[in-house]
């Protein structure tokens, strides 16, 4: 981020340096961009826009660039892929020996981009980030798109991609239902394709809990709860209702803070944390559509 801010500073210096320029020489310039993750080729007359379209009548010779660029609604677009055919282009103008040729303004920043291999141990590691209450991917490099990564002066294609991975690989938090899609099924995928991803956090099989009901009377209940992850490590995912993350460890389950539940070696629950308990164990039950275990815990 911090570079793309760079890139974007310099070209403000460069548009200012060359107010002066724009009455001393020609007074059309093409100005290279970056922003939101995105090159753009912007035309000028004087301090004006104008069209690339209206560019390329004025100067017929810049025709080769239109194969390179995607015109939308925010201006002319240069995709990643393009950028080193674009500035080669660019470059062969700027050598070129001829009278009112456009003015180009490259930011050092763009220039020093190159294409590159994906760096050796590259890796996308996602792990939860407990004050997002998410998963997020952590990484070296910025991921810009179609497959497409961008790091100090190199960028990259992440060899294997699809189209359908694009959507995923934007996602810089991952909450709700989509936790168990991902888990279940994305990134079990990409490590069959063999893409560069690791994730610290594991989807459990088993609930965190086992509640075994040892004795029932008028007013007490001793039961045991079994624990497969420590308890006081446990937090509840507020998107994902019926979940809970332990560690890196995540799985159906409650957090048992403020119930009696505690110890491994049996624990009585006096009258007043009966309904109290009955209540939460209900609502996991519920949630996880074990409907013929809720006669278990009904008062008779």
């Amino acid at each position: 981020m911090q570079r793309l801010v760079k890139i974007e500073m310099s070209l403000f210096k460069d548009i200012l340096s060359g107010i002066s320029g724009i009455f001393s020489g020609s007074p059309y310039r093409i100005i290279l961009s970056a922003e939101n993750k995105k090159f753009y080729l912007n035309a000028y007359k004087g301090a004006g826009a104008i069209p690339f379209a209206q560019l390329l009548n004025k100067y017929p010779q810049l025709g080769d660039l239109s194969v390179w660029v995607n015109y939308e609604k925010g201006g002319t677009v240069i995709p990643l892929g393009n950028l080193a055919y674009v500035k080669k282009e660019l470059a062969r103008l700027i050598s070129e020996e001829q009278k009112n040729k456009p003015e180009i303004v490259i930011p050092q920043e763009i220039q020093q981009l190159k294409p590159s291999k994906m760096p050796a141990g590259f890796e996308i590691r996602y792990s939860w980030n407990d004050s997002e209450k998410a998963i997020q991917p952590q990484l070296r490099g910025e991921y810009w798109g179609e497959g497409t990564y961008v790091s100090e002066n190199s960028y990259w294609n992440m060899p294997g991609f699809t189209e359908n991975d694009d959507l995923w690989l934007r996602k810089n938090k991952i909450r709700g239902q989509e936790i168990l899609e991902f888990l279940r099924a994305i990134l079990p995928q990409w490590q069959r394709r063999s893409l560069p991803v690791q994730s610290e956090v594991v989807l459990e099989a088993e609930p965190a809990c086992t509640i075994k009901i040892n004795r029932v009377r008028i007013d007490s209940v001793t039961c045991e709860a079994l624990w497969r992850v420590n308890p006081g490590s446990i937090a509840e995912i507020p998107s994902l209702a019926g979940y809970i993350i332990a560690g890196s460890s995540l799985g159906e389950g409650f957090n048992p803070a403020g119930l009696p539940l505690q110890t491994e070696s049996g624990q009585a629950l006096v009258e007043e944390y009966i309904p109290k308990t009955i209540e939460k164990v209900n609502e996991f039950l519920l949630q996880q559509h074990h409907l013929g275990m809720l006669d278990m815990f009904q008062p008779s």
